[in-house]
């Protein structure tokens, strides 16, 4: 039984295709959802970059860094406890820290999808032509590696809480879900 190039390369542009409507209608969702939820009002200065630094009160700010720092870690430990509804400097890495937690699974159903449908691709690519599952499994690596970002955010967020800012994180940090 020969095998078909075409329609091997037209089972590819279908896969890509479907995978691509599926992380916008994702997308779509994720950002209707933020919308609905959106509209934090505490005091905010300009930065050099444009983006919008919340300005901590300095004592609250020393005095809560450490539940600050955990709510990356486990977002819901500052609710349970009460510390965000007591403390401002609290419930902005508290907000910060669930809006990670719902991006990051997000964005984790969207890359496994991505990731097995490419592998499914990477594996009948071989036997078809090898240059093309070689790009494809380069293709893979690359998404593999894009994985870690928001393990970086979550760095990124428990530095500024240690550090006493309130500076939102890159990509998620303008939404707000706890009012």
């Amino acid at each position: 039984m020969p095998i078909d190039a075409e329609k091997i390369d037209e089972t590819v542009q279908n896969a890509t295709q479907v995978v691509e409507d599926i992380a916008q209608t994702v997308a779509q969702s994720a950002r209707d959802v933020v919308n609905n939820a959106k509209g934090d009002t505490a005091a905010t200065s300009q930065t050099s970059q444009g983006v919008t630094d919340v300005v901590p009160d300095a004592e609250d700010a020393q005095r809560h860094k450490g539940m600050a720092m955990l709510a990356y870690v486990l977002f819901f430990i500052p609710l349970l406890t009460g510390d965000a509804a007591r403390s401002p400097f609290v419930k902005y890495h508290t907000n910060q820290g669930t809006v990670l937690f719902i991006a990051g699974m997000i964005y984790g159903i969207i890359f496994s999808i991505i990731q097995n449908i490419l592998g499914v691709l990477v594996a009948g690519s071989f036997f078809v032509n090898p240059i093309l599952g070689i790009l494809l499994g380069s293709l893979l690596a690359i998404i593999g590696v894009l994985g870690l970002a928001p393990l970086v955010l979550m760095i990124w967020g428990i530095v500024n809480a240690a550090n006493g800012e309130m500076k939102p994180l890159p990509l998620i940090g303008d939404f707000t879900v706890i009012k």
